[in-house]
């Protein structure tokens, strides 16, 4: 898998750390690719900002060390097979600015999301015959969405969404947009995530009355499914299907679903392979893990916690 790095900017798309156009570096690598091997776009959540050297998630989660000095930053391009002589997808690290309050970071995904479809555009426009996908976490699933209305049907194939930071509400406005009605989309929770869950709906104001995070919601639209990889039912079924996945490590974790044991083998498939894992069959593993997030252990209210 090749590997570009793009970021999001006050000046539009910019090429991390380079002078280069990064609308001409994203044309060229989609052209040099063979075959139809998809693209893959990798957006990080809430906290990293490519500017500041201390939050980049090029050098994170978006870097390609297997020593990184950080428990949280496994690397992205290393599970979708960055480093496999065999892999020809090409993977692309989409920063953009997420620091500061979560207010402002949710506002500025839309914007991000903007030259995300930018970004999807050229390389259509190169390789109009290549599938594209985007994997996200955490606020990455909104900057997905703002994407999603700004682009044509066709112009993604699927939205991997793990531990999603936005509400339910925004997910289905983005299913029945003319891209999100053609893309399927899977949301990938846990309930060591639950906390965190609980924590934007009690620090942000949602987009309609009641309106719940994903994470905390039913079903979002019939090209949206959810997958609950704390069920014992989803596992069992997961490990059946060639994908073992450890149990949560953890009570409260928001970033088990890319540091737990198995899980990229999965994540790669869905994305490399998706013929071998079809809508109707990941839609199924939705109906096993069904059950709601249990409340957090000794949280009732938006007063106990910080936001």
């Amino acid at each position: 898998m090749s590997l570009l790095r793009i970021n999001s900017s006050d000046h539009g798309l910019e090429l991390h750390r380079s002078a280069q156009q990064a609308g001409a570096a994203l044309g060229f690598a989609a052209r040099q690719m063979r075959g139809t091997a998809p693209v893959v776009f990798m957006v990080h959540g809430y906290k990293f900002a490519p500017a500041d050297p201390r939050h980049c998630p090029h050098d994170h989660i978006f870097s390609t060390r297997q020593d990184h000095p950080c428990w949280k930053a496994m690397s992205w391009p290393r599970g979708l097979g960055a480093t496999a002589p065999e892999a020809q997808m090409l993977g692309i690290a989409f920063g953009w600015p997420a620091r500061g309050s979560l207010r402002r970071a949710y506002a500025r995904a839309q914007v991000a999301g903007q030259d995300l479809a930018e970004a999807v555009r050229i390389v259509r426009r190169a390789a109009p015959e290549r599938p594209v996908h985007i994997l996200t976490h955490s606020l990455g699933a909104r900057v997905a969405f703002s994407a999603l209305s700004a682009l044509e049907a066709g112009d993604i194939c699927r939205v991997v969404m793990l531990t999603a930071a936005e509400f339910t509400g925004a997910a289905r406005t983005a299913a029945t947009t003319p891209c999100g009605r053609a893309t399927e989309m899977l949301h990938i929770t846990s309930r060591e995530n639950a906390l965190f869950d609980h924590l934007l709906r009690w620090g942000m104001k949602p987009p309609a009355p009641r309106d719940l995070p994903m994470g905390l919601g039913g079903s979002v639209a019939q090209n949206v499914a959810q997958i609950h990889l704390h069920h014992g039912a989803v596992l069992h079924r997961l490990a059946t299907m060639g994908y073992p996945i450890a149990d949560p490590a953890r009570r409260v974790c928001h970033w088990s679903v890319y540091l737990r044991e198995g899980v990229w083998p999965f994540y790669r498939a869905l994305v490399e392979t998706p013929d071998q894992l079809p809508f109707g069959v990941l839609r199924g593993l939705e109906h096993l893990g069904a059950a709601p997030a249990a409340p957090v252990p000794g949280i009732t209210g938006p007063h106990h916690l910080p936001v």
